[in-house]
């Protein structure tokens, strides 16, 4: 949320009472200054071009007014004034009807609220509430007086005048606090007494009193669901007393849980926006449908906290009930609230997942290492951004090592290499990579081995570059044999392609007695990966080789056909007007013929031309499709349309051969 202030205003002198109504129903507010007792209203507009609010211009009410409250009495659109009187015009309420067109005030109507059960004397009226206390969009004035006995009052649009209720309803003071307690919709209150407490009820047509033996504060206090659960909350600042030290937070706002049953136990976990809060209101204003708060607090200087209740919470297991959950205020630009975190301290996640992990389905990677996918569920109350951070899941896992894996060390290198003459023990280091620190354990080790091999250097590693690339071979070469050693027996050739994976316990080929390996079983156009390690005497191996990768080539195109020939023929006497012939390829490996026909010259000297993957003719940007394929055994065919052919226009249809017309025809082979 954003807002801006305007600037400074100056009002009417003395006035210390202020209202916020839409006075002349442009959709902003505007803004009314009085002082206790005066009957002068000070009005600024609100100015949507300066984005500021106008000087005053004042006009009066009724005379001496206790208070007054500002709402649309009459239904047109424009609010107006109502007021209580004391005194000098005991028990009178009164309204005085607004106009904006002329920013004038005139009487609308008066009306005398006298003592309970009393028709003579009139009372002391002491507080004026005006709200849609009944949800049914109609506006009624309550007013209590000092005995606490209220009395509601509406407007006749019919005979514009004011007229009560004359059943009056009891408990009704200033401390009293307004709300929907029971959750229908209306307006209730909550008052508190010298002893105890008591609830009004509104049930429509009466008031239902409910006395209550708690014994409450509700200075500044407010009504509201402020955590957007449907749980209705009785909310009171706690200011205490300031430190000076505006980083530690002094007071609270206690809560605790109103129904028409009555007051919950205050909530042991009082709220804490800010230090010092004095007093606190709510309204969805950025309509999210999260209740903000507005909280008044500060020591020294006062200011505004503005924020929402925000919740979190987690389902682990899936099972829709939410096994970890916070709420509280959250943000990302105080440091006193911070951002809402959810901790698993009682390592709830380990204890949810665990009892059915190894029945969820599984997939098995390339190393043999069984792995589910468990899907958490986050829910919040409100937009924002959920992180995991911090997240360390322990395990244990067994790897079973039978024989020399991987391209750079292994467990049988690692003995090998770090073996030692003579009879004993001997320790070695294996090449363990983790992102975790842990423990490692050897177990169930079963190794064979030759005795005695006098040759403990490890032999170097084949490095493979390419001798031979064509469309039926590939010949892969490595360093020469005298660089292996005298005792070099074998090298082991290890291939992957597309569909096959390394596998290193069983190699593809053997090569004994040179340095290179010739690869004939291939396709072209397709990819091969290939590892090599050399085998010596007493079962000493190399390091398996970086995988060399090649990709088999295309053959060549074939020669083109010579001697091309179009005949025009007797359609009277043959079946198609035109006949091409030509000399075949001098290339044995064709499998047909392409013939194309245009009404435009096909020669590609000079032009951007291919032949695409659907063996079509592509020249210039133009796309011909062939009007005939033949064998290759074959070197003429017979003509009776055009190709078929896509420009930049679209796709242009094939067209019948015509008397008249000239015609280029080309020949792929």
């Amino acid at each position: 949320m954003q807002y801006n202030l305007t600037n400074w205003t100056q009002t009417c002198a003395n006035s210390d009472r202020m209202r916020i109504a839409d006075m002349n129903n442009d959709s902003h507010d505007d803004v009314v200054t009085f002082s206790n007792g005066s009957s002068m209203m000070c009005i600024h507009y609100y100015n949507t071009t300066t984005m500021t609010y106008d000087a005053y211009f004042n006009l009066n009410t009724t005379n001496n007014p206790l208070d007054v409250q500002i709402a649309d009495i009459d239904g047109d659109g424009y609010p107006d004034f109502v007021t209580i009187h004391g005194p000098t015009n005991q028990g009178v309420v009164s309204v005085s009807l607004f106009s904006p067109p002329t920013n004038s005030a005139r009487p609308g109507s008066d009306i005398v609220i006298y003592r309970w059960n009393d028709m003579v004397n009139r009372t002391d009226l002491a507080t004026l509430r005006i709200d849609d206390f009944f949800n049914n969009n109609q506006t009624t004035i309550i007013v209590s007086d000092a005995w606490n006995d209220a009395t509601e009052i509406v407007y006749d649009t019919q005979s514009r005048r004011l007229t009560k209720n004359p059943q009056k309803f009891r408990n009704l003071s200033s401390a009293s606090v307004a709300g929907d307690i029971d959750g229908d919709g209306d307006i209730d209150f909550i008052t508190p007494k010298q002893l105890g407490s008591v609830i009004v009820l509104n049930n429509q047509s009466s008031w239902t009193q409910i006395p209550l033996p708690d014994t409450i504060v509700t200075t500044n206090a407010t009504i509201a669901d402020f955590k957007n659960n449907g749980e209705i909350n009785l909310l009171t600042p706690n200011p205490q007393y300031e430190d000076g030290d505006p980083t530690t937070l002094d007071g609270d706002i206690g809560y605790r849980a109103i129904s028409s049953a009555g007051l919950g136990s205050p909530n042991l976990s009082p709220l804490t926006p800010s230090s010092v809060p004095i007093d606190i209101l709510l309204s969805d204003i950025d309509q999210d449908g999260l209740m903000d708060q507005f909280v008044l607090a500060g020591e020294g200087f006062h200011g505004i906290f503005i924020g929402a209740w925000h919740n979190l919470s987690l389902d682990v297991d899936g099972d829709g009930t939410f096994d970890l959950s916070a709420e509280g205020y959250s943000s990302t630009s105080l440091p006193s609230i911070g951002v809402l975190n959810v901790s698993d301290t009682n390592n709830v996640i380990k204890q949810t997942i665990e009892p059915f992990l190894l029945n969820l389905p599984s997939s098995v990677d390339g190393y043999g290492i069984e792995m589910v996918t468990n899907m958490m569920s986050v829910l919040s109350n409100s937009n924002g951004i959920a992180n995991f951070t911090d997240i360390e899941i322990t395990y244990n896992v067994d790897f079973t090592v039978r024989s020399c894996q991987g391209t750079i060390g292994s467990l049988s290198n690692s003995l090998n290499q770090q073996m030692l003459p003579g009879v004993g023990v001997f320790t070695i280091t294996l090449p363990v990579e983790t992102t975790k620190a842990g423990q490692l354990e050897l177990s169930s080790v079963s190794l064979t081995y030759t005795l005695g091999a006098p040759n403990l250097a490890l032999p170097p590693t084949p490095v493979l570059f390419a001798q031979s690339l064509t469309q039926t071979e590939a010949i892969i070469e490595w360093q020469n044999l005298s660089e292996f050693g005298s005792d070099i027996q074998e090298f082991q050739v290890f291939r992957m392609d597309s569909s096959t994976p390394f596998d290193f316990s069983s190699p593809h080929d053997i090569v004994t007695g040179q340095n290179f390996y010739s690869d004939s079983d291939v396709e072209a156009g397709y990819a091969y990966s290939y590892v090599v390690r050399s085998i010596h005497a007493f079962g000493v191996a190399s390091n398996l080789s970086q995988p060399f990768e090649v990709t088999i080539p295309y053959p060549p195109a074939p020669a083109a056909v010579t001697n091309v020939q179009l005949i025009d023929l007797d359609v009277e006497t043959t079946s198609a007007p035109l006949k091409v012939t030509w000399d075949a390829s001098t290339d044995s490996d064709v499998v047909e013929y392409k013939i194309f026909v245009a009404t435009s010259d096909l020669d590609a000297t000079g032009l951007n031309f291919e032949l695409t993957p659907a063996m079509d003719y592509l020249l210039d940007g133009v796309t011909y499709q062939a009007t005939t394929t033949v064998s290759s055994s074959i070197t003429e065919a017979e003509i009776s349309s055009t190709s078929q052919y896509v420009d930049a226009s679209g796709t242009i249809a094939s067209e019948a051969i015509q008397d008249g017309q000239q015609y280029w025809v080309a020949i792929a082979a």
